[in-house]
């Protein structure tokens, strides 16, 4: 049976009729059929498994809500006019692939102009006066989202009278109040039946219905909206056509799915998360647990975006501590019982809508018939195996048994809807040997009657907390520590040289007391070439393969060879993991079956085939929310009366704000800003981009960089030709100093060369210029250049680049204390045409970047540099594959030259080679290495961007 098909043929004494529901009268009749009878099976929970009763249920009331407004008629907009406004952006192409929409999927019924949100609202009156003025606007947005109390905030209107049209702060939040906002927040409750009696539990929760129309209807987002299946495909190397994968409408799921659907449905996949979070800072053990909300049709990179509110706070679920339950087990299995029962009632909307459907007008202004499936739960482990109704012993996707759970064997079977449910009916009945077997909770789950949803899969990679914080903290770096020595590893991290953008451990990494996922992939991004060289072969082996696995299950589009690829890696780390037991790095009695982490990894490439590449389904953007959605509204809240309806008026007010802001930039009332949030480790097709007026280009312009057109229907080659890196070359209009005297350049920036490769340079391009240069000659000088990189064509969903070069000097008070540490950025210079990939350049070392004095300008206009020079690179070395350089030398001296800056074509990262250091002397953060190493690695690791171009470089091999 597949595990896709939401029907099955359940033994004859579970069978259940189907019976669909009818329509209420005042439904709009839709042109598609009913769902076609079938026997299913969707039992309904027994009372032994639900010892819980929905009690109440009542709106959150704001203190100034008015009567809400009726909903105003709807003109009814053209078809023909529409229909060739959405002929214009139907996506195409994406990425480097080619994409293919199922044309019968999606089908419009009729087109709408949008609803004000108003009928959100309780307001009658929108505050003009407010919203008109820019001032004024901004002025009470900044006192309404400042951090502080409202008694600092009410000191405002004491202080500065007339400055906003309110009297007070309560005044000012009446009108907050009655400005447009999403959907209203509703009070649950119900009982918990114990042995103690009666146990009251609150729910807070918005209709999951009117947040996917309020999602779903958006229109900032209508480009970036998918309302089919859709397959992309793209033209290998060697002429093969490979399948591509990316937004969760490019899996196998859904097209699974819309199969069972009628002929022209919308499937709506939802998306939840639960993350119990920590409310208290100093004392106290009060906790959050927050449901976020998102629907799968929205492209990933808004989701990932926090400003862009696409995954919302959809509620929030009880935390009871049940101490009176004395019996640990006991009150383990009510606290379960309290998760599914909370959800249950939270995500109820969904199991009528599912089979039904319900009609939502969409970004594009169409009208469709919608079906919401569940289709992913995201969390770390303990949440998503509370979910699954798994053992935390046993995988919440597989049947794999625990003592195989570290190998890499045949895989196990997937867990089944009907498997997991008949056998939780079996353990609730007392036979409770077979979900003992398979690792399953005796527990109802909250998806158990919900239409085509398995718990099983429902369950995705985490890139967080099962790589970052998992496989790479937790054990393969604790394992490399356990080589090393502690010692050791906290002097190859202090002594790296330092590289714009990525984190610097100036006292090491032994004394991070409060490690997040930010500190683990700084980490990531230098462990190869820290850890190159270590032995036995076979643990450089696995780490290498275990890192190269990591960065590829974090890049946005993956194709069939890259999941090739990552298995290949897979099982090289599988193959050479032994020797960290044979050397005494990994020690544990309960050996490699004792890694949850290792086992899911296997699952992550079923996952990509099934649902899309994993940062569409990670929980580093749900762990961003907790700040806005949480931390912060419990904060401002106050000790007198019930907390949470507090702390959802405080987040209902602040998107009231937002939506005000939006709406005010789309009218041009307000200028574009910068949202607060970032884009993680990819620009994701951001279109918000910095520009400093005072800068200019100069040199290549990256041409063969830029992403293809949007309307390119042909069949797109992947890689026809070997890529170099082109970039823009950004600079400041004036020098950071004006005038300098060339001999004073050269002493403070150790720059002792200069003299003579300057005038090696001038002899080269203009020989005439020759008996101008004096030792006194002045130049002007910049602190930092920039080179801007377009994105890969092969990897064009990994954006953009903007590297950093640097020559600044240190700086240091009257006694000596340093205040700026120097920075001499290493870089990558073409030096042999002839060639391809790494080999085509030598590294170098910035000293310098400089302009001559205008009378020489107008021979030699653009600026220059000046640079310590490094021997070509080696062959890759085994087995870490990566190349390795030495420092230039002319007898004693080091080899330097000065160069146009059109000749840097990127910034690189060399890492001293530390194999090669015997004596292993204490390093400290101000010392420079690449003065002291005899030989270094380059560092294709150091951002995704040169990652995936030293891949590339693999794949053709050309290195």
């Amino acid at each position: 049976m597949s595990r896709l098909a939401p029907f099955a043929d359940p033994p004859p004494e579970l069978s259940l009729p189907f019976v669909p529901e009818t329509p209420s009268a005042d439904s709009t009749p839709s042109p598609y059929p009913a769902p076609v009878p079938r026997p299913r099976f969707v039992p309904l929970a027994p009372s032994k498994s639900a010892p819980v009763q929905q009690r109440r249920f009542a709106r959150v009331l704001q203190p100034h809500a008015l009567t809400p407004n009726s909903a105003q008629p709807i003109a009814q907009a053209e078809p023909a006019e529409r229909n060739a406004t959405m002929s214009q952006y139907r996506l195409r192409c994406y990425g480097y692939a080619t994409v293919k929409e199922d044309q019968t999927a999606g089908q419009v019924l009729r087109y709408e102009e949008p609803k004000s949100r108003r009928a959100w609202g309780r307001g009658k009156l929108r505050p003009e006066d407010l919203l008109r003025e820019k001032e004024l606007f901004e002025r009470a947005e900044w006192l309404a989202t400042m951090k502080g109390t409202d008694n600092d905030r009410g000191r405002y209107f004491e202080v500065h009278q007339n400055s906003l049209p309110y009297k007070n702060l309560d005044e000012m939040y009446q009108a907050v109040d009655n400005f447009e906002h999403g959907p209203e927040y509703r009070h649950f409750t119900f009982e918990l039946e114990t042995q103690h009696g009666a146990d009251v539990q609150h729910v807070f929760g918005l209709d999951p219905i009117e947040a996917i129309r309020d999602l779903i209807g958006e229109p900032e987002w209508k480009y970036q909206m998918s309302y089919a299946p859709r397959t992309e495909w793209a033209i290998a190397a060697d002429g093969r056509e490979i399948q591509v994968f990316s937004e969760m409408a490019s899996g196998r799921w859904w097209p699974g799915i819309q199969r069972y659907l009628p002929k022209g449905a919308l499937l709506i996949p939802c998306m939840v998360s639960t993350d119990p979070t920590k409310l208290s800072q100093i004392s106290g053990d009060k906790r959050g647990c927050p449901v976020y909300f998102s629907i799968g049709n929205i492209n990933k990179a808004i989701r990932n975006r926090p400003s862009e509110r696409a995954m919302i706070l959809l509620g929030y679920l009880p935390d009871p501590k049940l101490e009176y339950i004395t019996n640990q087990r006991e009150r383990r299995e009510k606290k379960w019982q309290i998760y599914h029962a909370a959800m249950r009632l939270l995500l109820d909307p969904l199991k009528k809508a599912g089979i039904e459907g319900i009609e939502v007008r969409c970004a594009d202004g169409g009208v469709r018939r919608g079906y919401p499936v569940l289709a992913k739960q995201i969390g770390d482990w303990q949440e998503v195996c509370t979910g699954a109704c798994s053992a935390q012993t046993r995988c919440p996707k597989c049947v794999e048994e625990y003592s195989r759970r570290g190998e890499l064997g045949e895989p196990a079977r997937l867990r089944t809807k009907f498997q997991t449910l008949q056998a939780i009916l079996d353990a609730m009945n007392g036979h409770a040997a077979k979900s003992k077997k398979i690792g399953l909770r005796p527990t109802w789950p909250y998806w158990g009657d919900m239409p085509y949803a398995n718990g099983g899969e429902l369950v995705g990679p985490d890139i967080l907390h099962q790589v970052h914080k998992g496989m790479f903290k937790t054990h393969l770096y604790q394992w490399c520590e356990n080589i090393l020595g502690e010692a050791e590893m906290d002097n190859r991290f202090r002594g790296l040289p330092r590289f714009h953008g990525l984190r610097h451990f100036n006292n090491g990494v032994s004394t991070i007391s409060q490690w997040t996922g930010n500190e683990a992939k700084a980490m990531e991004r230098t462990f190869v070439p820290i850890m190159a060289g270590v032995l036995p072969a076979s643990v450089g082996r696995a780490i290498r393969a275990l890192m190269n696995f990591f960065y590829r299950a974090h890049l946005p589009q993956l194709d069939q060879d890259d999941l090739r690829q990552m298995q290949v890696d897979l099982n090289t780390f599988h193959s050479n993991k032994e020797a960290f037991r044979i050397i005494g790095a990994y020690t544990s009695g309960l050996g490699w079956s004792g890694i949850s982490k290792l086992h899911m990894l296997r699952h992550f490439i079923e996952q990509i085939l099934d649902f899309g590449t994993t940062d569409g389904y990670t929980t580093e953007t749900t762990e961003r929310l907790h700040k806005y959605l949480v931390k912060n509204p419990y904060r401002q809240t106050g000790s007198a009366g019930n907390r949470t309806e507090q702390m959802l008026i405080r987040c209902q007010r602040s998107q009231a704000w937002n939506m005000a802001h939006s709406r005010l930039e789309r009218e041009g009332l307000l200028p574009k800003q910068r949202p607060w949030d970032d884009d993680g480790d990819f620009c994701g097709g951001c279109e918000y981009c910095v520009v400093d007026v005072e800068e200019v280009e100069i040199g290549a312009t990256g041409e063969g960089n830029h992403p293809r057109p949007r309307n390119d229907t042909r069949a797109l080659a992947k890689e026809p030709t070997v890529c170099q890196p082109t970039p823009r070359i950004v600079i400041a209009k004036r020098p950071t100093i004006v005038s300098r005297k060339l001999e004073d350049v050269a002493r403070e920036q150790a720059a002792t060369g200069f003299w003579d490769a300057l005038q090696d340079y001038i002899d080269t391009v203009e020989p005439d210029l020759t008996y101008q240069l004096q030792p006194t000659l002045k130049i002007g000088t910049w602190s930092f250049f920039k080179l801007a990189h377009s994105p890969l064509p092969f990897a064009p969903l990994v954006g953009s680049l903007l590297d950093f070069v640097r020559a600044t000097p240190a700086r240091a008070k009257k006694n000596g204390e340093l205040t700026r540490e120097q920075k001499y950025d290493t870089v990558l210079i073409e030096e042999y045409e002839g060639k391809q990939g790494i080999y085509r350049y030598r590294a170098a070392r910035v000293r310098v970047i400089f302009q001559l004095n205008s009378f020489c300008r107008r021979d030699i206009p653009e600026p220059l540099a000046y640079v310590e020079l490094f021997d070509r690179f080696s062959q890759q070395l085994r087995p870490s594959e990566l190349v390795s350089t030495r420092p230039s030398f002319n007898g004693r001296h080091r080899k330097t030259a000065v160069i146009p800056l059109t000749r840097i074509r990127m910034a690189c990262q060399l890492v001293p080679k530390y194999a090669d250091e015997p004596d292993r002397r204490p390093i400290s953060s101000s010392d420079d290495l690449l003065e002291t190493f005899p030989q270094f690695l380059f560092n294709p690791y150091s951002t995704y961007f040169s990652w995936s171009l030293w891949d590339h470089w693999a794949r053709l091999g050309v290195n």
